[in-house]
């Protein structure tokens, strides 16, 4: 898929009611990942990094659709200039 295409699908579905939810399930997603007391004791370690790496990827995500919703404020200009 080109880059610009799934950018612009990606920004409409922030926006959409879809995209709400997506953002609550990454938000839930992310929660149990980050919570070590899941994680099984045989090979915590490399268990432990692996979530830690899923979650970074699952936030920057969250990161992109919560700012794509939010409408882009006007700049007004500066009547002392």
């Amino acid at each position: 898929m080109n880059p610009e295409v799934r950018e612009e699908q990606l920004k409409s579905l922030a926006k959409s009611g879809h995209g709400a939810a997506l953002r609550d399930w990454l938000n839930i997603e992310i929660a149990r990942l980050e919570n070590v007391s899941l994680i099984p004791n045989e090979d915590f370690d490399n268990q432990a990094r692996g979530h830690k790496a899923a979650a970074g990827i699952l936030r920057k995500l969250l990161r992109f659709l919560t700012v794509s919703k939010e409408k882009p404020t006007e700049r007004v200009k500066n009547p002392y200039e």
